[in-house]
């Protein structure tokens, strides 16, 4: 398989941060060889099961994930019912949960768990990547920062899906939707 120049980065930037020895290398090489040109064919023969992969997200950001979807269905729950306290729906909502008071306490113990959610993964993230500079593994590709490369991936994506390419872009680790996701999530968080 010919690799693109980003893949190609990828790889070698990979293979001095692990210290890769020179007949790993050419094993790795040999194994690049032998994957065939058509990434449609190789994507059609990958076997997603995540039993065995690497974790794609550390322990810090699944913890982060969790908390943000709990806390923010739980604010759901409880901020409705508050919100909306006079209408017919939330009356049954309110007395589940020990009454309108109560239901406002547990709603604002969300909301600082939420808080506190948001303290964590700007914590972990600025932390994370100081602690990647200071051992030089810092890689921006595999960064959620966009990136020029995100609107060039963007444009050919937009030609895939129009027909005018056969094959999409090859992506970074978060592709440009997912960048997009993320940053629109913050914002509409603060």
């Amino acid at each position: 398989m010919k690799l693109s120049d980003e893949a190609r980065e990828v790889i070698e930037t990979s293979m001095r941060i692990n210290n890769t020895s020179s007949k790993e290398r050419e094993e790795i090489e040999d194994l690049v060889k032998r994957l065939p040109d058509d990434r449609v064919l190789l994507y059609k023969n990958v076997v997603s099961n995540p039993i065995g992969d690497l974790p794609r997200y550390n322990i810090h950001i699944r913890i982060q994930h969790m908390l943000t979807f709990v806390t923010f269905l739980c604010l759901a729950f409880t901020g409705l019912p508050v919100a909306f306290f006079d209408h017919f729906w939330a009356t049954p909502l309110n007395q589940v949960l020990g009454g309108v008071d109560v239901t406002r306490v547990i709603h604002r113990t969300f909301a600082a768990a939420m808080i506190f959610a948001m303290v964590y993964h700007v914590a972990t993230i600025a932390l994370g990547t100081l602690l990647k500079l200071k051992d030089k593994t810092f890689i921006l590709s595999r960064s959620i920062i966009p990136t020029m490369k995100d609107a060039r991936d963007f444009k050919a994506d937009m030609l895939y899906f129009a027909g005018k390419v056969d094959q999409r872009p090859e992506m970074d680790k978060f592709m440009y939707k997912q960048k997009l996701h993320y940053f629109l999530l913050r914002l509409g968080i603060s």
